[in-house]
């Protein structure tokens, strides 16, 4: 019995552990993140570096870029790749791609987003094209809050709306 309770209590823990979250606040650059310990950062935000945050999880092969948009809103949406084409929002990438784009509604945001086909590249150079998930947001509670450009990468289909619910403005 004993054996089995101490099974029981481990597997209970390490459930635990693994869908515990740690949460980074980043006050200069006005936003804060909670993340589980599957995700490392490949970059940590800072006013050097317009406030962009990388980070990646290679359990599912999965990258989230986070930078703060100094634009208006709708500048920032025509940059990357949004755009109001025959009375719907959409996305354009290379080669003349063109897909549907979602509004979103998040814990503090709202926006949009869509897939947007660019170019990759890695150390070797030029790839191929590859599909990014974009959102470009802003704070539902502030006309004139902040602005967010999340550009993630993933290898098989992940939903990472738990990662950009948990994206919050910090002042």
């Amino acid at each position: 019995m004993r054996v089995i309770f101490l099974i029981f209590l481990s597997l209970l823990t390490s459930n635990v552990s693994a869908s515990s979250s740690e949460r980074f606040h980043f006050k200069e650059c006005r936003y804060s993140i909670a993340l589980s310990n599957d995700w490392r950062f490949s970059k940590k935000p800072s006013s050097k570096n317009n406030c962009e945050l990388e980070v990646v999880n290679s359990n599912i092969n999965a990258s989230i870029s986070i930078s703060i948009g100094y634009k208006e809103y709708l500048i920032l949406l025509s940059e990357q790749g949004f755009d109001y084409f025959n009375n719907e929002w959409v996305t354009v990438g290379r080669q003349g791609s063109k897909e549907r784009a979602e509004k979103v509604t998040l814990k503090h945001w709202h926006g949009f987003k869509g897939i947007v086909a660019s170019g990759c590249h890695n150390a070797k150079g030029y790839i191929g094209i590859c599909s990014r998930e974009i959102l470009v947001l802003r704070e539902s509670d502030i006309v004139d809050g902040n602005s967010l450009i999340v550009s993630s990468s993933f290898e098989n289909s992940v939903d990472l709306t738990k990662v950009y619910n948990s994206i919050q403005p910090e002042y």
